[in-house]
């Protein structure tokens, strides 16, 4: 699971560091584009994007490299048995607070997914997919290898409350195909709906089946990777479906 976890967080920040370097060459092709005279559009809108993508997947990987700033001037002045009070309530706020921003980021992308919302500027480009990167950074830092090393001496009730904060938004994250799916499916061909509710129960078995022994025969880093394979694959089919759709809506119309 260590590895497992490790591996997210180092994906995590090499998917900022990208991001980042994606700012500094927008920002150079638009100052050359200016220079040699063509226009550079909404190249400002994407390095936004960039910069809100980079700035949120990198959250994890500073926090798992100790490298987030903290203000330890009342904890340096207080005897341990408080200090440990005042460390867990930080913890448990933190973690309130990062789940519950996790939740409204993920609803505010599946919102201007479902909207087709798109950017104000000069090239229109769905928000759901800058707001994906913010959405996953918030996440993979709620799944903190720290905090699950803190919690492991805690009461259960503790230890549930905190799990109950980690994975209810990656929980929500990783449900929004299904739903997803069938609304278009219902759109397209409703009467197999059921069919694809038997199919969903029949992969979530085998789904479950393999990840157990892929993991133990391949490790989870392989096991993580394969899902990670699963549900990328499963947004290709999602962005296809969709695109076709609305196709053949403004075809009819």
């Amino acid at each position: 699971m260590r590895a497992a976890l490790e591996l997210l967080y180092k994906t995590s920040g090499l998917a900022a560091g990208f991001f980042l370097v994606a700012i500094g060459a927008l920002t150079a092709v638009q100052i050359v584009g200016r220079l040699a005279g063509f226009a550079a559009y909404s190249y400002d809108d994407f390095a936004g994007f960039a910069m809100a993508a980079s700035s949120f997947l990198g959250l994890a990987y500073t926090l798992r490299a100790n490298e987030h700033i903290r203000m330890t001037l009342v904890l340096h002045h207080t005897r341990p048995p408080l200090r440990r009070a005042l460390e867990i309530a930080s913890l448990a706020i933190a973690t309130f607070l990062v789940g519950l921003f996790a939740w409204f980021t993920c609803d505010m992308t599946l919102t201007s997914f479902e909207l087709h919302d798109v950017s104000q500027g000069l090239v229109p480009v769905p928000l759901w997919i800058p707001q994906s990167g913010m959405a996953l950074g918030l996440v993979v830092l709620g799944v903190t290898t720290p905090i699950v090393t803190w919690a492991i001496p805690l009461p259960r009730a503790a230890r549930v409350a905190i799990a109950v904060a980690m994975l209810v938004p990656l929980g929500v994250a990783l449900g929004i195909p299904m739903p997803t799916g069938l609304r278009l499916l219902n759109a397209r061909a409703p009467h197999i709906i059921a069919w694809a509710w038997g199919m969903n129960g029949a992969l979530s078995v085998l789904g479950a089946t393999l990840a157990i022994f892929i993991a133990m025969n391949w490790g989870f880093r392989i096991a993580l990777l394969t899902a990670s394979a699963t549900y990328l694959i499963a947004l290709v089919a999602l962005l296809a479906a969709t695109q076709t759709q609305q196709t053949r809506h403004v075809e009819g119309i």
